[in-house]
């Protein structure tokens, strides 16, 4: 993937306005439906990641105690 001049001329026009406030956007899955992947390729494997986060989360919790 790559991005067009027309897409380069746009993204510096947002970030040339100081009333643009950017999203922040860390979950991959998002970024890649963002930037044009296909939802039926990529959904299986992010459902799949999605289950396993909430278990993830409670080991790190309980790695911390009560800190």
């Amino acid at each position: 993937m790559r991005l067009t001049e027309a897409g380069a001329t746009a993204l510096r026009g947002r970030l040339a306005d100081p009333a643009f406030v950017p999203v922040e956007a860390r979950e991959r899955g998002i970024l890649q439906l963002w930037f044009g992947a296909s939802p039926r390729v990529h959904a299986p494997v992010r459902i799949e990641e999605h289950r396993r986060t909430p278990g993830e989360y409670e080991e790190l919790a309980d790695s911390v105690g009560e800190s």
